[in-house]
């Protein structure tokens, strides 16, 4: 007996149902096994301020989305330098970023490209390798590592890179996104923000949601497993004027964030006295131990340069204090982040520079802002100058050192 209509709709329903299923787990299995995650860069074509109580200085970024000028023509060899916010320079101008000043004191002989990205970690670095330095064909590529909080940034990172529960959804959203912007721009002429169109936006130049409000630090604390009445009662202890400034941007209010929910953060990330710690330094060892190899496979050399912590150049820098960080002798007489790279970089041969032993030789000058925490144009010109000393090392031939710089 044949089968009514309506059961026979059912089972056509039934049967491309049961099709879609079967299609969407293929897929799901093809795009899972071949996930990669991606580099993370600003936004590209920007042109904005940061200003803070410190400094006010105006920042552009390249049709890539990184702080640099086009280098047209640009002569070898060239250096692909990666990095966070040193290397992008929060808080300088652009010529006063250390791969500015390299750039003048090779002119015309070398080229310095800058791929610093504000709040990223090894990982970033070596996906910025994959999806942007490589493309130019350096000869040389500098790593610049934090000791202030690399090797959590890289534990941090390896997180975020493992793929989303479903990734077809996840891919979805994403072609969703970009078709959206991409039909937008084209309804916008031009598609480039003018360059006059400066806007100021204090700290906060590139948007983006305030860690330092009461709603997203009992966020945050839920998340962490801190109680609520710690993250109230230390914040209270902070002085109103540093809160109001967090909370306008007039201050980087991550730093207040971070002192509220983790008083011992900042110490820990320096001496890597926790399991946190190791477990992110075994992440920041094996991105930079893939990045060599890479590096190395493309006819490059890699080179690294470890950049110091305020808090271990001088007590001086201890302004942190402020916001309820607890600080002692030890981040000024330890220093295993250093020692574990050094260690590191000899297993590997890879030539390293810290910039700890140089930083101290200048107790004279203020190389760091104190409520920032970033080098100011002074600790770039320090960093430059130790550099600068050592490309005719990392650099086949030796006519690319200044004849003002010392000769190793």
């Amino acid at each position: 007996m044949p089968m009514s209509r309506s059961k026979q709709r059912a089972v056509n329903l039934l049967v491309a149902l049961a099709c879609t299923a079967v299609l969407f787990v293929l897929t799901e299995l093809v795009l899972r096994a071949r996930w990669e995650p991606k580099s993370r860069t600003l936004a590209p074509l920007a042109n904005t301020r940061t200003t803070t109580r410190e400094y006010d200085v105006a920042i552009e970024t390249n049709r890539a989305g990184f702080r640099d000028v086009d280098h047209a023509d640009a002569p070898a060899p060239r250096i692909a330098v990666l990095g966070d916010s040193f290397v992008f320079g929060s808080g300088v101008a652009l010529e006063d970023i250390f791969t500015s000043r390299l750039a003048a004191l090779f002119p015309n002989r070398v080229t310095f490209y800058n791929f610093g990205v504000s709040g990223s970690g090894p990982l970033n670095a070596r996906d910025i390798w994959r999806d942007h330095a490589s493309a130019i064909h350096p000869d040389l590529v500098m790593v610049a590592l934090f000791a202030g909080n690399d090797a959590v940034d890289a534990l941090r990172e390896a997180h975020e890179a493992r793929p989303p529960r479903l990734v077809t959804v996840a891919r979805a959203k994403m072609l969703f996104y970009r078709t959206r912007a991409a039909w937008r721009a084209r309804q916008q002429a031009p598609v480039a923000p003018p360059r006059e169109a400066t806007a100021t936006r204090g700290w906060n130049a590139f948007g983006g949601d305030n860690p330092a409000t009461m709603d997203a630090l009992l966020a945050a604390a839920r998340e962490r497993g801190v109680p609520g009445d710690s993250v109230r009662a230390r914040l209270d202890a902070i002085p109103d004027s540093l809160v109001a400034d967090a909370l306008a941007f007039r201050s980087n209010p991550f730093n207040l964030a971070e002192g509220v929910l983790d008083p011992d953060g900042k110490r820990h990330h320096l001496l890597l006295d926790t399991a946190e710690a190791n477990e992110g330094w075994d992440q920041l060892e094996t991105a930079l131990r893939e990045l060599h190899r890479d590096v190395t496979g493309a006819g490059a050399k890699l080179v690294l340069v470890c950049i110091p912590a305020g808090a271990q150049v001088d007590s001086t820098y201890w302004w942190f204090r402020n916001l309820g960080f607890r600080l002692d002798e030890r981040v000024l007489r330890d220093t295993p982040f250093q020692d574990r790279l050094t260690q590191f970089a000899s297993r590997e041969n890879i030539p390293l520079l810290d910039l700890l032993p140089v930083m101290r030789a200048h107790p004279e000058k203020r190389l760091y802002y104190d409520q920032d925490g970033h080098w100011n144009a002074a600790g770039h010109k320090v960093a430059a100058g130790a550099i600068a000393a050592r490309i005719r090392d990392w650099l086949p031939g030796g006519e690319a050192t200044p004849d003002s710089l010392p000769r190793r």
